[in-house]
């Protein structure tokens, strides 16, 4: 299902140009498109960027094309070099850095032909030439389309509320579906994660229901009476040859506490196990030297979608086996998945031990009951965490890349690991990128091979990007904190 995505991007854009009249706007032409050519929407959701992402990015390419035309009349002989002229300008924008990544990297050489060469991909000429008739059929150049009129939030219409039904026997470990599906108002289908938050016990045979909650990704939002609770039907069977000598089987699945594991999928699935969660009769929990000094144990869990040989692979298995993660019921970690504020504060207490019962966060949007506040609060007091501003944390956004690598440097930090703060501006291609207040985070982290870039070559020179303002994914955090570990000496 390869495309490629930058020439549907320039497409899109050009669809934007159908957008000027109050009859006609930027969501119209989007929606017209979507419904039209949902395998070109699917593959660039399917990349982790939101429907309403590429609508607020069309968005950008019309106000970008309407001031090109303020200054220098734009016409069917001009247009492509101000298209390009707008995608190059608008991608570099922070909130469309995602957008940027997922091109580069999926699509290098698509991505070259326009942004370096300035043309626009042959495979997509035929498309490019239709979608360039509705850019002036719709006048889109005479008004300012600022979204004023329409709802920026691309809205989920439908979820299938009831998952996979699931079989197993007595003491087995129970795995539950980890996604169900929904469909936005474009018609695109996309995946939700489900965090399980009522688990049953695989202790004795019956039916029995879980229950759980459909994550709704960043970008989207639901219509109206549609919800996001999820049911599976659970069957507990007793074993076909039981023997009647299982004591030990039925203990196995009495200790599952692995169905509380699954229990703690309402952590949105960070991989945190529930069932290790500290209180004060637990001292053992996390990562503790007298752990560390142990003899390699047999791994705990088994993730089918990660190699072990690989650089994300060990720092997986690593923090899985000193129970900072798990992973999701279906058995798998997902490592490309974006992954939360609240879930990373998550991991990262986890990871340094430093989870405190007591402790108390005063950001206004984390309510004491919310699943993760003792682990929020334990960051916060542990002068890991800031907030987003106005006294919020924004636990349900998703991190971005320049946010975990400030918070794992402030870890390190905070244990004097780094011995010369000296940092080294200008190494990446997209330093323009860096906040101010992340430039010391970043960098040092770099510098300590803690984080690394992206790199890729073009015409003979190799560029790097640190992608600070992408979506961190999950596998990333969990490198960056193996990493930090390692530095601390707390792992091997």
């Amino acid at each position: 299902m390869k495309k490629k995505i930058l020439a549907l991007v320039l497409a899109l854009a050009m669809l934007v140009c159908a957008v000027p009249t109050f009859a006609y706007s930027v969501r119209d032409a989007y929606s017209d498109f979507a419904a039209s050519n949902p395998g070109f929407i699917d593959d660039l959701v399917a990349q982790g960027v939101s429907e309403s992402t590429i609508l607020n990015f069309l968005r950008a390419i019309q106000n970008n094309l309407y001031w090109q035309n303020r200054v220098n009349t734009i016409t069917e002989s001009n247009f492509d070099g101000a298209l390009i002229d707008a995608v190059k300008t608008v991608s570099n924008a922070s909130e469309f850095s995602r957008l940027q990544v997922a091109l580069y990297k999926a699509y290098p050489k698509a991505a070259e032909a326009a942004i370096f060469n300035g043309v626009i991909h042959e495979d997509f000429m035929p498309l490019y030439e239709s979608v360039k008739s509705m850019v002036f059929e719709h006048d889109m150049l005479s008004s300012l389309d600022d979204g004023s009129d329409d709802n920026h939030i691309i809205v989920i219409v439908d979820i299938n509320n009831t998952a996979n039904a699931v079989e197993l026997e007595v003491g087995d470990t129970l795995e539950l579906p980890a996604t169900v599906t929904a469909e936005t108002e474009t018609g695109v289908i996309m995946d939700l994660d489900v965090n399980w938050y009522d688990v049953p016990s695989t202790g004795a045979a019956g039916t029995f229901t879980a229950s759980g909650t459909a994550v709704v990704p960043d970008g989207y939002a639901l219509g109206s009476g549609v919800s996001t609770g999820v049911t599976s039907q659970v069957t507990v069977m007793e074993p076909e040859n039981n023997t009647g000598d299982n004591n030990n089987t039925g203990n196995t699945g009495n200790t599952g506490n692995t169905g509380n594991t699954g229990n703690t999928g309402n952590t949105g699935n960070t991989g945190n196990t529930g069932d290790r969660r500290p209180n004060n009769n637990d001292d053992n929990y996390g990562v503790t030297n007298e752990n560390l000094d142990e003899e390699p144990v047999k791994h705990i869990y088994s993730f089918s979608d990660v190699n072990e040989n690989t650089e994300v692979g060990r720092a997986v298995y690593a923090l899985s086996d000193i129970g900072v993660i798990n992973g999701y019921a279906d058995g798998t970690f997902k490592a490309d998945n974006p992954i939360r504020r609240d879930e990373f504060a998550k991991i990262i207490v986890a990871a340094l031990d430093l989870y405190d019962i007591n402790a108390v966060a005063d950001f206004t949007d984390v309510p004491g009951d919310q699943w993760a506040y003792a682990y929020i609060a334990s960051a916060q007091k542990a002068n890991l965490i800031n907030g987003v501003g106005d006294g919020a944390f924004a636990p349900d956004r998703n991190i971005r890349r320049d946010e975990v690598m400030a918070v794992v440097y402030r870890a390190l930090d905070n244990r004097n690991v780094f011995k010369d703060k000296t940092i080294k501006i200008g190494t990446f291609g997209d330093d323009a990128n860096i906040a101010e207040w992340a430039r010391q985070s970043v960098y040092m982290l770099a510098q300590n091979n803690i984080v690394s870039g992206n790199t890729f070559e073009y015409q003979g020179v190799q560029y790097t990007n640190i992608d600070p303002l992408s979506n961190a994914t999950r596998g990333q955090c969990v490198v960056m904190v193996y990493n930090a570990l390692r530095m601390m000496g707390k792992i091997k």
